[in-house]
């Protein structure tokens, strides 16, 4: 994942060395990236019904079947390799739509199989992306080394899971995105929040978040507000979900907060921020 060549690049080890001093802040820095290390890039969340949402950075991880986790009762499970050029020629075997067909074959000649953490390609975990104008089912990103996917693109990767009982059927996912860049405009106009569902029909405020297991959706949150990808400055803080859980899964229901950035410019080591 290389956290901590991403962290050196947009500003963070800068930002721990101004404030702790060059020794300090680079110790830190190298300590914060063994805790990264150690964190699971990605959460899947359900209620018994065996319909779950996927937590993480970037999006869909092609080559990884998460049924055999989310059917086996086990908290967690190493990713080990990831066999994508199999993934991908199962989904041109089990489906008939001509456009699906194209599609992957467009992104197979990317993709390999017997794929590591320490492989140059991206995780699709934490690089995958989603195109918000639906131009293209998949469409392979070099300069991320993983796919982006449309809704239909991702109806058709989660509907092929392989017939496991336990399935995903919505990702939520916070990522940050550049200003005027189609997502962003979504992720705006959903006051935080877009639906990928909903793209092309209107992401506003009153966009209904849920989780219906009839229905895959892709909820991007806006984060990081702060930081180089937002040049204009901060709209309304970082975007977190509030999720009420009835019984029944197709109903899970969000309600979107709105947290302040915090000014961290001027600590000095005194300040304590709740």
């Amino acid at each position: 994942m290389k956290d901590c060549d991403i962290t050196a690049q947009y500003g963070f080890a800068k930002e721990l060395t101004s404030k702790f001093g060059s020794r300090a802040g680079s110790n830190l820095h190298l300590w914060l990236d063994g805790l990264h290390s150690l964190m699971p890039v990605a959460y899947y969340v359900g209620n018994g019904s065996g319909k779950y949402a996927q937590l993480c950075h970037g999006g869909i991880e092609q080559g990884y079947e998460p049924g055999e986790l989310l059917d086996s009762g086990k908290k967690c499970q190493l990713l080990g390799q990831l066999n994508r050029e199999t993934a991908v020629k199962s989904i041109i075997q089990h489906t008939r739509n001509p456009h699906v067909i194209k599609a992957m074959h467009s992104i197979l000649p990317h993709m390999q199989d017997r794929v590591t953490l320490q492989s140059p390609q991206g995780l699709g975990f934490c690089w995958g992306d989603f195109d918000v104008k639906g131009n293209a089912i998949a469409r392979y990103s070099k300069s991320r080394g993983a796919v982006e996917y449309s809704i239909d693109g991702v109806n058709t990767v989660l509907h092929d899971q392989k017939g496991y009982k336990g399935s995903v059927t919505t990702i939520i996912r916070g990522h940050q995105h550049g200003v005027r860049t189609p997502m962003q405009n979504e992720i705006n106009n959903g006051h935080g929040c877009c639906s990928l569902a909903a793209c092309g029909k209107g992401n506003t405020s009153r966009t209904p978040l849920q989780i219906d297991e009839n229905k895959v959706d892709v909820l991007t949150l806006d984060v990081a507000r702060d930081t180089v990808y937002h040049p204009e400055g901060n709209m309304h803080g970082d975007t977190a979900l509030r999720v009420t859980v009835p019984s029944a899964h197709q109903r899970w229901e969000f309600q979107r907060m709105h947290y302040p950035v915090l000014d961290t410019s001027t600590y000095r080591g005194t300040e304590h921020y709740r």
